[in-house]
């Protein structure tokens, strides 16, 4: 989470930096923008659904629910910027206990961006960075505190993390005083995970893999400093 929070930073950081300088170069085509998004991202869980099921432990979604942000800055048809979001945490119930995911990620990114007409902008976006995932898992019932003393194993958390490449394309449409909305739609590739580990970075003998993997879609709605034309003239 922290790095996700950092590249969050450093992307609205961009953005107000570039946008102070399109004040005073507008006709290079310098700007920047800031952005909240929502939407989905698809998570690949391995064989962690099947062991819940075969456990009592219910049944969880293969896709997360996405809140976050970011900003850039754009200079000509270039765009640099960064963006975080945290996986809302879902839940799962069933006989043996529940199990609760959640996680995030935050990455750089850098691609191509370009003006249609004067309220429109689109975008090509690749991206790199790192995200986790946690899960916990916790029996059914309420153990006396003099049980957990003796037994303290009420719940479990474990997680796993890595790298991921991301590649989107999105567009905006301009509304009034600066502000837009717009959607993002890609794919969610990771690198290096590996299985699910305690907390504790104990390994665990046959624990899946989980990672985040698949397409991920947000909307958007943020304000931009930038001209949505893309001549020196500002035309």
């Amino acid at each position: 989470m922290r790095w996700m929070c950092a590249v969050v930073l450093v992307g609205s950081l961009l953005g107000s930096v570039s946008g102070h300088a399109e004040v005073q170069q507008r006709r290079y085509g310098v700007g920047g923008m800031g952005y909240f998004g929502i939407g989905g991202q698809g998570i690949e869980w391995g064989s962690l659904p099947e062991k819940l099921r075969q456990h009592g432990y219910g049944e969880i979604s293969s896709w997360g629910m996405l809140i976050g942000g970011g900003g850039g800055g754009v200079i000509g048809s270039l765009f640099l910027g960064g963006e975080g979001y945290a996986l809302v945490e879902r839940k799962a119930m069933g006989a043996s206990g529940q199990v609760r995911m959640s996680g995030g990620w935050g990455s750089l990114l850098v691609g191509y961006t370009r003006p249609i007409g004067e309220q429109v902008r689109l975008h090509v976006l690749a991206g790199l960075g790192r995200a986790s995932l946690r899960v916990m898992l916790r029996g059914a019932g309420v153990l006396p505190f003099d049980s957990l003393l003796q037994r303290p194993q009420g719940s479990v958390g474990m997680v796993t993390g890595g790298w991921l490449l991301q590649g989107a394309v999105g567009g905006e449409i301009r509304l009034i005083a600066g502000l837009f909305i717009g959607v993002r739609a890609g794919y969610v590739l990771p690198m290096g995970w590996g299985a699910l580990t305690l907390e504790s970075g104990e390994g665990v003998p046959g624990a899946p893999v989980v990672r985040l993997r698949g397409w991920a879609i947000r909307v958007v709605l943020g304000g931009a400093g930038y001209a949505m034309s893309h001549g020196r003239d500002g035309n």
